[in-house]
């Protein structure tokens, strides 16, 4: 898998909240199911589901989406006295 392909898919799902199986495959990015895998590992939920596309021509089909539910967070940590402190935290970006 490109890295490339992986930003992609992290872009739309933070844009657009979800990413369709043909919407990838529009890409050149035929393995979307291995790189949600990654994502979920990384911390991201995702869940997926089949539903109906309308194209720009007002023609529909079954596809399937990845809807976005959290995207992971990213914590900063310093040692403070030791210890492990969290100073900040934000949502990841791509």
């Amino acid at each position: 898998m490109k890295s490339t392909q992986l930003l992609w898919v992290k872009q739309q799902l933070r844009q657009h909240g979800q990413v369709s199986r043909n919407d990838a495959l529009a890409n050149y990015i035929s393995r979307l199911g291995a790189i949600i895998l990654v994502l979920k590992r990384e911390g991201w939920k995702i869940e997926g589901e089949y539903g109906v596309r309308i194209d720009g021509r007002g023609r529909g089909g079954r596809d399937y989406f990845y809807n976005l539910k959290q995207a992971p967070v990213i914590r900063k940590v310093q040692i403070i006295d030791g210890r492990a402190v969290v100073v900040a935290q934000q949502a990841k970006l791509i």
